[in-house]
């Protein structure tokens, strides 16, 4: 498998967000179509996307902030006791996998690209199994808060989701230990799965 960034004008483009959106539907019977400028994904050795999700950072605002009774620096700022700047901060969006269990991979992948630039905490809104999938990984992850349908513009879209119990998280680098050098941010990086 390889991992790629993939901006909006990446050949790969349609077709890791045709994956999404089919996981999506699948799983949930949801409609996604809005993207951040950002995918991550690892892909097959035919180019066919196996995991995927977004990223978000400070300049392109946060979807899962709808969620919080305040934005997510100050939350964090108060949870970790220290100064916490929006520069910091990056969302982790639509997170899907065709196996279970390679979206850790991505994972791994997203903390080093990350730490490259310099973000120390990430946010974002983890259903039921994804969060249990993290504990028996020993991934800690800090409960920032309930999410709800309500929140979202077109409810309608999102099918079953809200069912899975999503709840905003976050996970500070320190909180974790992934400490393999990091790739090249302008090459793809080939992974043993």
């Amino acid at each position: 498998m390889q991992f790629l960034k993939i901006n909006r004008r990446h050949l790969l483009r349609r077709r890791v967000e045709d994956f999404i959106k089919t996981v999506y539907a699948e799983e949930y019977g949801a409609s996604i179509n809005d993207f951040p400028a950002l995918l991550v994904a690892l892909v097959d050795n035919n180019s066919k996307p196996v995991c995927a999700a977004g990223l978000r950072f400070s300049g392109d605002g946060f979807f899962s902030e709808r969620y919080l009774s305040q934005p997510i620096d100050r939350i964090l700022d108060q949870a970790w006791a220290s100064s916490v700047g929006r520069e910091q901060i990056a969302e982790v969006t639509s997170l899907v996998g065709a196996k279970p269990g390679v979206s850790l991979f991505l994972i791994k992948h997203i903390v080093v690209l990350l730490r490259q630039r310099s973000v120390s905490w990430a946010f974002f809104t983890a259903t039921e199994r994804l969060r249990a999938i993290l504990r028996r990984n020993g991934v800690p992850v800090l409960d920032i808060g309930q999410t709800s349908i309500d929140c979202v513009e077109d409810p309608d879209q999102w099918g079953g989701y809200y069912d899975t119990n999503p709840r905003v998280v976050a996970v500070h680098d320190s909180m974790l230990s992934i400490s393999e050098p990091p790739p090249p941010l302008d090459a793809g990086v080939a992974i043993s799965a």
